[in-house]
């Protein structure tokens, strides 16, 4: 063996992923040499996230108006090692209010705190990340965060 890159390969012969992921050209050659002749090859090596590990919801802790306030949700699956999972699907549930599955949330008539949840799940576990909203009746005063209604 004469190079590795994204990994690294055992005594055994077997590749071992590393932390990264991504594509890596020329991710292992491998040289045999026998009876005087040297054979090389060259293979690339792509590493895919692993299991969902961590699920991050933004934004973190709005403020928004009551009765038709609306905020933009977004969830991102993370592997043990904090790379990103694309294409994940979440299902989205809230405490008050309404919310798509989209992540669309959209206050309801009434004023409080109302929890936010996103629900990921890899076919093994489920993995959950939540924030709450703040729902208010009238703009926050100044020197407190914003309240928001688009």
């Amino acid at each position: 063996m004469t190079s590795v890159a994204g990994g690294s390969v055992g005594p055994d012969g077997r590749f071992t992923a590393g932390r990264g992921v991504g594509a890596f050209p020329e991710g292992v050659t491998a040289v045999v040499r026998a009876s005087g002749i040297t054979l090389e090859a060259t293979a690339t090596v792509v590493v895919e996230p692993g299991p969902v590990h961590q699920v991050r919801l933004t934004p973190s802790e709005p403020s928004l108006l009551v009765g038709g306030g609306t905020e933009d949700f977004q969830a991102g699956a993370y592997d043990e090692y904090g790379n990103r999972i694309k294409r994940i699907e979440v299902a989205w549930s809230t405490t008050g209010g309404q919310i798509t599955q989209a992540g669309w949330y959209t206050t309801g008539p009434e004023s409080g705190r109302f929890q936010v949840t996103a629900i990921v799940s890899d076919g093994k576990a489920l993995i959950t990340s939540s924030e709450y909203v703040y729902v208010v009746e009238n703009r926050i005063p100044d020197g407190g965060p914003d309240a928001r209604s688009q």
